[in-house]
């Protein structure tokens, strides 16, 4: 080359820990103090096909379950839960909003957050 300085390949990490404890807050926040999402909606929305893949709003939560199960998984180094995508609708036992695995999902990513480490966030992510 001419003697022009290189870019890296790959950018340098920017983010910080303190952006993973709000985010891990933020995604907290709307089952803070026993108040779920399905509990601020009508008697009869829940039960009602929403035209979405997954149908019903507690097929709609069940998802967003799965998906923080996925990603903190991975970001122990564990595996997520079973059943894939299309699993999700049936990831608690009941067709209810998954309230208690939420917020035990909650704790376990503030958990997470409050622990992690600025080096922890320039390894590769597997």
């Amino acid at each position: 080359m001419d003697g022009a300085t290189m870019l890296p390949i790959a950018p340098p990490m920017l983010i910080a820990p303190d952006c993973c404890r709000l985010m891990a807050r933020c995604d907290a926040w709307p089952n803070i103090g026993g108040r779920r999402p399905i509990d601020t909606v009508p008697p009869a929305t829940p039960t009602r096909y929403g035209g979405a893949f997954f149908g019903q709003f507690p097929g709609r939560l069940h998802h967003l379950l799965r998906a923080d199960l996925v990603w903190i998984a991975r970001l122990q180094g564990q595996y997520g839960p079973g059943g894939g995508i299309a699993g999700s609708p049936h990831l608690t036992p009941t067709a209810a909003a998954p309230g208690a695995a939420r917020l035990q999902t909650d704790d376990r990513i503030t958990a997470w957050a409050v622990a992690l480490r600025a080096s922890e966030l320039t390894a590769p992510l597997t």
